[in-house]
């Protein structure tokens, strides 16, 4: 007797403990955050589930932009639901009523979560779903009315002028620049200008969608600043110690494309600042009477 208590009670417990972990499986949401390519404004997924399994899609996205959100599935009890910034249970869209089209305008700034699931009495039957999610979020998000945002376009600013004050060997308080706006792909652009050894050059800092990075630096052909002279004449024949510095910069950086960005002089050491590439990296060359004592480079992209 005590031996058939004892199978009844670990044949109970064993059912409570599966009957435990199967809701606890049925609950489970994958999540997968979604990126778009730099420069795209959709991104498509192709997935699959199975019973009771739901993914969440996060994307992020911006108050007043456009999202349209489609689904193309071979099983008809297969939808997605959206749920805003912050929400974990309450849809803003829900797909089993609205069928698996949404197309509006958001109305906050933040993750939105893009639920795909199988209907509870195809998940019981561990239906399989084989679909295909397109996203698309455009047009520009509103801007906030907040310091925060004005804080992020100050570093912008900030990171531009001190990228621009290295390539152009210039101090930072010669360079002006200006934030122009968020793209329409979401890249921020800050223009400048500073004038170099007499010559005014323009330049153009590409940030990518949250500000933080430069991904792209732009100098435009300098112009002159007076007179009709052509630009590239104003800098003139290298002298020994600038030609010096060129090959060594060149050598050292397998580029052949080098230029020189400024030249102080000193008693000990001359420094010229080597430019290498189209976007002309700042190299530091410190030489003498045409011998080469250091080169280094002067890149620090730095942190906002």
């Amino acid at each position: 007797m005590i031996h058939a208590v004892t199978r009844k009670t670990l044949l109970l417990t064993a059912v409570i403990a599966f009957a435990a972990s199967t809701a606890l499986a049925r609950d489970e949401i994958r999540t997968e955050r979604v990126h778009f390519k730099p420069g795209a404004s959709s991104a498509t997924i192709k997935g699959k589930i199975k019973g009771y399994e739901t993914v969440d899609y996060v994307l992020e996205a911006g108050k007043g932009q456009h999202m349209n959100v489609s689904m193309a599935t071979n099983n008809g009890a297969n939808y997605f639901n959206i749920l805003a910034p912050g929400e974990n249970e309450v849809a803003m869209f829900i797909g089993s009523t609205s069928g698996n089209q949404f197309e509006g305008t958001l109305p906050e700034s933040g993750d939105y979560k893009i639920r795909v699931y199988m209907m509870r009495s195809a998940a019981r039957r561990d239906e399989v779903a084989n679909y295909r999610l397109e996203m698309i979020v455009t047009g520009a998000a509103e801007k906030a009315a907040s310091s925060a945002g004005a804080s992020i376009a100050d570093k912008m600013m900030a990171h531009c002028r001190k990228r621009a004050a290295s390539v152009l060997g210039v101090a930072g308080n010669a360079v002006n620049v200006k934030y122009e706006g968020q793209r329409t792909d979401n890249t921020h652009a800050v223009n400048g200008s500073a004038s170099v050894r007499g010559q005014s050059e323009t330049f153009q800092c590409s940030f990518d969608a949250t500000g933080r990075q430069i991904v792209k630096f732009i100098v435009n052909e300098p112009q002159a600043s007076s007179g009709g002279a052509n630009p590239s004449s104003r800098r003139g024949t290298p002298s020994k110690d600038e030609k010096a510095c060129l090959q060594a910069v060149s050598i050292e950086t397998n580029n052949g494309e080098v230029m020189i960005l400024s030249t102080e002089t000193s008693e000990a050491n001359n420094l010229v600042v080597v430019g290498v590439g189209p976007n002309r990296a700042p190299w530091r060359c410190l030489v003498s009477g045409g011998v080469v004592a250091e080169v280094m480079s002067m890149t620090d992209e730095g942190a906002l």
